[in-house]
């Protein structure tokens, strides 16, 4: 499995790349972009390896 995003590249995504504004609006593109960054985060993390994550899975709460 390739190395997923840790939970500082989250928030530099969220923090430094995007703006405030674009935080509570429905862009598809933006929705795709997020998938294709983090889906297979997200996925580990509902599947219940989040235990196995070099970082800890409770830090994405």
């Amino acid at each position: 499995m390739a190395r997923l995003p840790d939970t500082e590249a989250v928030i530099r995504f969220w923090f430094d790349e995007l703006t405030p504004a674009q935080w509570f609006r429905k862009v598809l593109e933006l929705d795709g972009e997020i998938a294709a960054r983090f889906g297979e985060l997200l996925a580990a993390l509902a599947s219940g390896i989040g235990h196995r994550l070099e970082v800890p899975w409770r830090a994405f709460l």
